[in-house]
């Protein structure tokens, strides 16, 4: 199993049932109800074909009666409250958003791993009333992966904490907090790129893209 995917099961925490949306194989749930954090778990895919070998996966762990294998469309097969935790992986942050959009007040957390995009789904985790409760990022095979934890706060138990700013939507308030060493990795990199970009373009987008990068990378100087 990929460093990836079994950062996401350590992060997964316990449950009594958790939900894998766009679950492929159901690596993820298999493991998290063979290791004991998970009671139960649903795993849903829009694609036949990985849910039918899902099934052979499941079947094949001995775990028919602890797992539940769904066809459908992003959370639209999951009732409200029907898991404690969701489970988003494999996907960019655009869809991510879609598909969240509107039901992040069903559940109550969430263990996000957006492959682009993460200030699109930083921005409704916070307008929907969340909290980011961690984030942390790994690098495996020259890519950079992001994993998100978010969590809807109890009645009485909401605090009030400063707006994001930019920089903190595109790259992680905590992450940069703690100057984080992967981050700042994926940034560096990102910094020649856009060096190169911009012998080539004076784009006001791309410009300030690059912008942004460098106020990140200031947060690691101060």
């Amino acid at each position: 199993m990929s460093e990836r995917l079994e950062r996401i099961i350590a992060s997964a925490g316990s449950c009594a049932v958790v939900c894998d949306i766009g679950c492929d194989h159901a690596y993820v749930p298999i493991e998290l109800v063979k290791r004991g954090a998970a009671e139960r778990a649903i795993a849903c895919d829009i694609r036949p074909g990985p849910l039918l070998q899902a099934r052979r996966n499941v079947e094949e762990a001995g775990l028919s009666d602890r797992i539940s294998l769904r066809l459908g469309d992003g959370l639209k097969e999951l009732k409200a409250g029907e898991a404690e935790l969701v489970i988003l992986s494999g996907m960019g942050g655009r869809l991510m958003e879609e598909i969240l959009r509107g039901r992040l007040r069903d559940f109550q957390r969430f263990l996000l791993s957006p492959q682009s995009e993460p200030e699109r789904v930083r921005a409704l985790i916070l307008r929907e009333g969340l909290s980011i409760e961690g984030e942390e990022m790994l690098s495996e095979d020259g890519k950079y992966y992001l994993i998100l934890q978010a969590e809807r706060r109890k009645a009485g138990e909401e605090r009030e904490e400063p707006p994001y700013s930019e920089i903190e939507l595109l790259y992680g308030r905590e992450l940069l907090l703690r100057r984080d060493i992967v981050l700042r990795a994926f940034l560096e990199r990102e910094r020649a790129r856009y060096e190169e970009i911009l012998k080539r373009t004076d784009k006001a987008e791309i410009l300030r893209e690059a912008w942004n990068l460098r106020e990140a990378l200031e947060r690691y100087e101060t």
